[in-house]
């Protein structure tokens, strides 16, 4: 990886060690890093710390204690990780694939924006930001667990309303000289209204406000065309893999 694509991956793995390490749920083992919460599904994952290298044989025993512990997570790994061909070999499915992107800190014109946007500040605010990221991404997110995130110093829940209702949802996550955008979601009833580029542009013009130097995020496939019209280039493609008990590894 070039020092660009670990910045965007330090981001990524950041912001799930600072959920973890704030709900007392990060762990490591067997050199891998993880965060797994009891309730909900998110983040659960686990990942290796940039810069170290594991070996198949300390894989194979952490896919085994997950399938003994009944724990379900996910296993990001970047295009020609070698640890891609052992999951392969135990005939692992890939749950789902994204691509790094990034693009330079500045702010963007924002034309007809019918979108207030909403710093999230209250419990009641992470209820609803949960359960609309819930919505919006498939899988349960536990309100308690994302709430340790109120008035941190490096990341920011956001909610996008309209007529007073929570139609959208983000997430920005600062690292020296990057801001990481995440959970750009939309409640399955406001789709296919330019809400998530509306969204996205608020969360670009907050992310340069913070005065970075580089904005990342991991974008789904469907999301790369849009992400592309705002400026990001791609960097690397993510591999993501759902370990979980008894040979299940279905997505969520």
């Amino acid at each position: 990886m070039n020092v660009l694509e670990k910045t965007n991956l330090r981001n990524l793995y950041d912001l799930w060690e600072t959920i973890g390490r704030d709900n007392h749920l990060f762990q490591t083992e067997l050199g891998f890093q993880y965060v797994y919460a009891t309730k909900g599904q998110w983040p659960n994952r686990f990942w290796q710390p940039i810069g170290t290298s594991i070996n198949s044989k300390n894989l194979h025993q952490m896919i085994a204690n997950l399938q003994r512990e009944e724990r379900h997570m996910v296993l990001p790994l970047v295009q020609n990780d070698p640890l891609l061909s052992v999951l392969k070999k135990q005939n692992i499915p890939e749950l789902f694939q994204q691509t790094a992107m990034i693009r330079a800190a500045n702010k963007t014109e924002l034309k007809g924006a019918d979108l207030e946007i909403v710093i999230v500040r209250t419990k009641e605010e992470v209820l609803e930001f949960a359960q609309v990221a819930s919505l919006a991404f498939g899988y349960s997110i536990d309100p308690d667990v994302a709430s340790v995130l109120l008035g941190s110093n490096t990341t920011l829940l956001v909610q996008g309303k309209r007529k007073g209702q929570v139609v959208a949802t983000g997430l920005l996550h600062a690292t020296e000289n990057t801001a990481g955008i995440h959970m750009v979601g939309v409640h399955p009833d406001f789709r296919r209204q330019g809400l998530a580029k509306k969204m996205m542009v608020h969360l670009l013009n907050l992310a340069s406000n913070q005065g970075v130097d580089w904005i990342t995020l991991q974008a789904s496939d469907m999301a790369v065309g849009l992400y592309e019209q705002l400026g990001f280039k791609k960097q690397c493609t993510m591999h993501n893999y759902r370990i979980g008990p008894n040979g299940k590894h279905s997505a969520f």
